[in-house]
């Protein structure tokens, strides 16, 4: 039987039809969300419940018309990365002994790609300055390139290793780790698993270096996680104008929350359903574009403390402080849980 669930578009019944002709009853479409036609996710059926194949069967539909690979599992990352990695001189080294117990960043990007262009100087200076530093690290080029010329062009420009130019397996890695657009750098572990996907925002902060591998934090400044604010809702302290004392103040109060909140994605293998984020430079326009859309521009207060959740549909959500207004850690629990309880009043952006 084939259970099929889905929003509604004007290419559903074709895509519905299709996939009843490739679909042999032992699977089921899962959902297909209204972000794009590539967020199609198969899933199989066990006990009821339903485990993830793949996220990007979308993509797999229009590459494999006829079902051939169905159900589109993706392949381990090892099959992915393949054998070989190329040098700067372009001979083929073993991936397995030229990455051997390192850190690993697979930095997708292309010659054609402005922001990419810009990106690769500037990268290759946070690489030279982490190689300075420790050995246990590396680089490895996954092409975009329209073609293997210009990935040669491009790659001569780098100072790292590169996957062979591979147009099928540039795109198993994109969806392997869910890149979106590029430059993208990804940071694995020694053992393959993702430290963060932000690499390239993490080195453009720290250029030296000096906090790689570039782990998340439980709580950031906002600057540095202004970049998510479209895809993940978000608690944010804005103390701009406390003093040093309150803002340390401030920071120790979200760090137990925040770590909890992290340690149950991590067990869930998903990510935060909250970033924490504290604005405290008056220097940024970010805090102040977040005031302004928070409808917190005219207040006096020194600290104000708003969840932001644009992808529900741009909601937020703005703290009601009682007593002395402190943003101590009972406080921040105390508006979590009413954000998870849906009683806070919501307020809409724009």
């Amino acid at each position: 039987m084939v259970r099929l669930r889905w929003i509604a578009r004007s290419w559903t019944d074709s895509l519905v039809s299709h996939l009843k002709q490739v679909i042999q009853g032992k699977l089921f479409i899962g959902r297909i969300t209204p972000k794009s036609f590539t967020d199609l996710q198969v899933n199989k059926l066990c006990e009821g419940l339903g485990k993830t194949i793949s996220k990007d069967a979308g993509q797999e539909v229009l590459s494999d018309p006829k079902g051939l690979n169905f159900p589109w599992k993706p392949k381990p990352l090892e099959d992915v990365l393949g054998d070989v990695v190329l040098n700067g001189e372009g001979a083929e080294l073993s991936r397995a002994e030229a990455l051997k117990d390192k850190h690993l960043a697979l930095y997708f990007s292309a010659h054609w790609c402005p922001p990419c262009k810009r990106f690769t100087p500037e990268l290759a200076k946070t690489y030279a300055a982490i190689k300075a530093k420790r050995d246990d690290f590396e680089i490895v080029f996954v092409s975009g390139d329209r073609d293997e010329k210009s990935f040669k062009d491009y790659f001569k420009q780098m100072p790292w290793l590169a996957l062979p130019f591979d147009e099928e397996r540039y795109e198993a890695l994109s969806s392997h780790f869910e890149v979106e657009g590029i430059p993208t750098l990804v940071v694995l572990d020694p053992a393959g698993k993702v430290i963060t996907a932000k690499g390239r925002s993490a080195a453009a902060a720290d250029p030296e270096g000096l906090e790689f591998p570039w782990r998340p934090k439980p709580v950031s400044s906002l600057e540095t996680v202004a970049g998510d604010l479209n895809e993940s809702a978000a608690l944010i302290v804005l103390c701009e104008k406390a003093s040093d004392q309150e803002k340390a103040d401030i920071a120790a109060a979200l760090a137990a929350p925040a770590k909890e909140v992290a340690a149950e994605a991590e067990k869930a293998a998903t990510d935060p359903e909250l970033i924490f984020a504290t604005a405290e430079s008056t220097d940024g326009n970010i805090a102040e574009q977040v005031r302004k859309l928070a409808k917190l521009d005219q207040s006096d207060a020194p600290t104000s403390m708003v969840i932001l959740d644009i992808p529900e549909d741009g909601a937020y959500y703005v703290w009601a402080p009682e007593g002395d207004k402190v943003v101590s850690e009972t406080a921040v629990r105390d508006f979590l849980a009413a954000y998870k309880a849906k009683t806070l009043t919501r307020h809409q952006l724009g």
